[in-house]
């Protein structure tokens, strides 16, 4: 089973019912954050989605990430378990689907 999609520009999904999170403290730093979700955007272009899943799944659960960073990295997850789910790796995405409760 591969790992790899083809994505060109890959298209924000309108994010529908999101619930808004529990306040968080302003971002400290952000040029880390910034270099972890540059990462993580070139494994996804590169088609290596469960590396770019870990990243992006590392700043949802940072408590020092900023809004726009942990929306870019809602929004990317949310490609990646819809690529699976039209793929047919139904465990795949569920499991993504699930973790973004």
């Amino acid at each position: 089973m591969s790992d790899e999609v083809n994505v060109a520009t890959p298209a924000a999904p309108p994010i529908v019912g999101a619930v808004a999170a529990a306040p968080r403290s302003p971002p400290v730093e952000t040029p880390v954050m910034d270099r972890i979700l540059s990462m993580a955007d070139h494994c996804l272009h590169d088609h290596l989605l469960r590396q770019a899943a870990e990243m992006y799944f590392e700043v949802l659960n940072r408590q020092d990430a900023g809004v726009p960073e942990t929306e870019h990295a809602r929004r990317r997850l949310i490609e990646i378990a819809e690529f699976y789910e039209r793929t047919g790796n139904l465990q795949q995405a569920r499991g993504i689907y699930e973790q973004l409760l």
